[in-house]
């Protein structure tokens, strides 16, 4: 018979106690859990990157993050009433990024976070262009119509002459654009005009070339040149700076068309009032008007020019949310702070 080892031995005297005498071996301490909480709105499909310190967290949007998370380190806003940030605000004080999956983060600076808070502009850009596109469409198709009811009334009472104020059809081709803006829509909005037969310049913060666009430095005597030679300006600019205003709109001529594709605090309400009710603007199309511009401008505003928002759409922010995870991991700064 083939003697144990003191091993073997030890091991099966363990087991037999054990069974006996009902007690059982110290469990071994589970590892710990993941450093880092990511919150996510139940709302938003996105994959989750799989980091080895990370749990993703799904909550509802409509409710105030609950207290089981308020240890989280991350959280992906979008969807989220005033009220319900301004409570996560107020709750989440373990934060270190917030990244709000708006074009802006205005909605998270306004609720009083404070982590920082990096907004996610790439995400409305193919959406924005595609309404941007759709509102230079609009209005062409409604100067277009008015000018051919002008010639109509003109050809019916015998005053038709090439002199009459109601212009000439307008299109793309070969037509002469001016974008404001070079940021990535300005960018996405050049290319997109060039496509469509358009000879694009661009005006914006410095004097460059992109993407095939020359852009030209805002405020300069090459830039008011640019808007004079222009029959159509797509503003695409960020920001609350009422940058496009009376001048740029005294340029551009009372042949000229005007659509703000970007923030409506990047136009002076006042100018663009004056100059669509002096008949100094053949037209204009806005994505909105903003809030602080004075109420009689705004009346103005809203009865001459085509006011169509913006969709609240995004692309997959899969990409984005993991990239910011990983420099939250790594120690890197982050993308697009606001």
């Amino acid at each position: 018979m083939r003697s144990l080892s003191i091993g073997e031995d030890g091991r099966r005297s363990e087991a037999l106690l054990a069974l006996t005498s009902g007690t059982r071996r110290a469990a071994v301490p589970a590892e710990p859990g993941p450093s880092v909480k990511v919150l996510v709105p139940a709302t938003v499909k996105m994959r989750r990157r799989r980091f080895r310190d990370v749990a993703w967290v799904s909550f509802d949007p409509a409710r105030p993050v609950p207290a089981e998370h308020a240890d989280a380190a991350v959280l992906i806003s979008r969807d989220i009433p005033a009220a319900v940030l301004a409570e996560d605000a107020r709750r989440l004080g373990g934060l270190r990024l917030v990244q709000a999956l708006s074009a802006d983060g205005d909605a998270e600076r306004e609720a009083g976070f404070t982590a920082p808070i990096a907004a996610a502009p790439e995400l409305h850009v193919p959406f924005a262009a595609e309404h941007a596109l759709a509102l230079v469409f609009e209005l062409a198709r409604r100067v277009n119509g008015q000018a051919r009811s002008a010639d109509e009334e003109h050809s019916r009472d015998g005053s038709a002459d090439a002199e009459h104020t109601a212009g000439e059809p307008f299109s793309l081709v070969d037509a002469r654009v001016a974008v404001w803006g070079m940021g990535p829509l300005g960018e996405r909005v050049a290319a997109l005009l060039t496509a469509l037969g358009a000879s694009v310049a661009g005006i914006g913060s410095a004097a460059t070339e992109r993407g095939g666009v020359q852009y030209f430095q805002e405020g300069t005597p090459m830039a008011a040149r640019i808007l004079e030679r222009s029959t159509l300006l797509v503003a695409c600019v960020s920001g609350s700076e009422a940058l496009i205003g009376g001048e740029a709109f005294e340029a551009l001529g009372p042949r000229g068309l005007f659509v703000n594709a970007g923030a409506p605090a990047a136009v002076d309400g006042d100018g663009l009032a004056v100059a669509l009710a002096a008949g100094k603007l053949r037209g204009a199309a806005l994505t909105g008007v903003d809030p602080v511009w004075r109420a009689a401008a705004r009346r103005s505003i809203e009865s001459a020019a085509i006011i169509a928002p913006a969709p609240d759409r995004i692309t997959d922010p899969s990409a984005l949310v993991g990239a910011q995870v990983e420099s939250l991991l790594l120690g890197c700064p982050f993308a697009n702070v606001v």
